[in-house]
């Protein structure tokens, strides 16, 4: 009978299987940017950090529009690890004629920004005269701190190689970025919350016309949402219990 466990030793064996075997659950969050805004290369000096929109693409007039968004991991437990994300946008605004769909790029900041507070309204929708600390197309924050170069500078500003791409359309496709990058990132962030710069958003194809989207903003009340699937780091008593069964399923072995 030397080779069956005795009874001490199948109940330590029954308790680190049960702790071992629990399923690896994972726990879902929906985030709101804390911060979003967009950069206009026709109007350099110019905020849009209050508006109910934000816009990223080319206009028919070729000006650049790039949006910027950045989200607050608080939710998130430090050490958490990431198991899913999806970034999703909701265009609410298009070139009247002609519009032009394309691929749309978030790459992950390396610089801080400034959102701003201006509201500029339509028909215009060129930004309003920056203040102080207000993020545009020639400066991370109004008059001071300019981007490496206007627009912001890929390898320095931002990353070369975009996190994630999806095909941008029209009002009411859904636009959602899922891919192992935009993990990466978030998972980088999480470990490295001083590093949270967040996301640039720009079309593939700055170079055509009437590519430029005005995506809802988080001060529309529907702007952006980060939904995540991460499993928190697990709790010390879940740990205790292990050690304690492992403890005992030693000690119970080395009575035999």
């Amino acid at each position: 009978m030397n080779d069956l466990l005795r009874p001490r030793s199948r109940c330590a064996l029954a308790l680190v299987l049960l702790c071992l075997a629990r399923p690896v659950s994972g726990e879902v969050v929906s985030l709101q940017p804390v911060a979003d805004t967009s950069i206009f290369s026709l109007t350099p000096n110019n905020n849009w950090g209050g508006a109910d929109f934000f816009n990223g693409g080319t206009a028919g007039n070729l000006g650049i529009n790039r949006g910027l968004i950045r989200f607050d991991f608080g939710a998130v437990p430090p050490g958490s690890t990431l198991l899913s994300a999806t970034l999703s946008f909701e265009v609410i605004r298009q070139p009247v004629a002609g519009h032009q769909n394309s691929l749309f790029d978030v790459r992950r900041m390396l610089v801080s920004w400034g959102e701003g507070a201006q509201a500029p309204v339509p028909p215009g929708d060129v930004g309003l005269p920056a203040g102080s600390g207000e993020a545009t197309w020639n400066n991370r924050f109004g008059d001071a701190l300019p981007w490496a170069q206007p627009g912001g500078l890929a390898g320095v500003d931002f990353v070369n190689q975009a996190s994630a791409s999806t095909f941008v359309s029209q009002i009411g496709d859904p636009v959602e970025f899922n891919s192992p990058g935009l993990l990466a990132d978030l998972q980088f962030w999480i470990n490295n919350p001083n590093q949270n710069f967040g996301w640039m958003l720009a079309t593939q194809q700055e170079g055509t016309g009437r590519t430029a989207r005005s995506f809802a903003s988080r001060e529309s009340g529907f702007g952006p949402v980060l939904t995540l699937e991460f499993t928190p780091v697990p709790e010390p008593a879940t740990w205790t219990l292990l050690a304690l069964g492992l403890l005992g399923l030693l000690a119970a072995r080395r009575r035999r």
